[in-house]
């Protein structure tokens, strides 16, 4: 669990990172795909997943969208997300020693 929700000493809810983890999945049978801005950095400011339904083709389907926080933002439709490798890390995104590959 990457973000943990802790109660502030004023009473309201704060998301707590903890738990810092690259993880990367695989987007399978991937139709409807659309991407602008793709650049040098392609920094995500949020990834949405969302499960819809349809009455023509496969169904159930997820719709896929990533926010860019500085160049590409993009958005697809796939039938299937396969969660391929979670590796500890860092704050700063570096793997800890001896994880990952």
């Amino acid at each position: 669990m990457p973000f943990h929700a802790v109660l502030h000493s004023r009473g309201r809810n704060f998301a707590v990172r903890r738990h810092h983890t690259i993880t990367t999945l695989d987007f399978c049978d991937v139709s409807d795909f659309e991407m602008q801005d793709f650049n040098h950095q392609n920094a995500i400011f949020a990834l949405s997943i969302t499960r819809q339904h349809r009455s023509d083709g496969p169904s159930p389907y997820f719709a896929v969208e990533v926010e860019p926080s500085f160049g590409m933002g993009a958005s697809f439709k796939c039938l299937r997300i396969e969660l391929t490798e979670t590796v500890p890390c860092t704050e700063d995104g570096e793997p800890l020693s001896g994880t990952g590959s």
